[in-house]
Formats: structure tokens, C-alpha cells, sequence
């Protein structure tokens, strides 16, 4: 997705909430957004870039301070133990 493309999407969060001031520019938002479908990865490699993923959220909820943002990092790992177990177990599971 092109950063033209994903004005509307962050003109429409901008609207919702007046008061939110946002971390990084439009630009850089917007190339987050991906324009190709992820990559295919195995179980266990979503689950280490799930886990990739929740220690740099906790890294950020620490520097910001806000104690209940930083505990929200447990449920995210609450979440990926419960998705590894899964996986472990001998079924279909998918973490797609």
C-alpha cells in the first residue's frame, strides 16, 4: 500500500480520536501497511516473530511508563505460550 493509498485510513483514526498524536509520520505508518501478503513461515517461526514482536512492545510500554501497557505485554505472552502449546500438540493447528 502506497502512502496516497493509506491517507484515507489515517484521516478517518485521525478523526476518531481529535486528541491522538501520533508517533511516526503518515509515510512511515503508511509503510507499515503492507502491499504483498506475508510471507509463508512455519508455526515456529510465527510464533518467534510473535514473541520478536512482544518484547519490543515491552520495551516500548516501558520507555512510555504506563504500568497497565506494560502488563498487557503478559497477555500478549499469556497468548503466544497458549499458541505453542497448541502447536505442540498433536492436531492441525495452524497460527495462520
Amino acid at each position: 500500500m502506497t502512502p496516497e493509498q493509506a491517507q484515507p485510513l489515517l484521516e478517518a483514526f485521525a478523526e476518531e480520536d481529535e486528541g491522538y498524536i501520533p508517533m511516526m509520520t503518515d509515510e512511515a505508518l503508511a509503510a507499515l501497511i503492507p502491499d504483498q501478503p506475508p510471507p509463508q513461515m512455519t508455526n515456529k517461526e510465527k510464533l518467534d516473530a510473535m514473541a520478536q514482536a512482544s518484547g519490543a512492545f515491552y520495551a516500548a510500554a516501558i520507555r512510555i511508563g504506563n504500568h497497565p501497557f506494560i502488563e498487557f505485554t503478559g497477555l500478549m505472552n499469556e497468548y503466544i505460550k497458549i499458541c505453542a502449546d497448541a502447536d505442540a500438540a498433536p492436531s492441525q493447528y495452524n497460527l495462520s
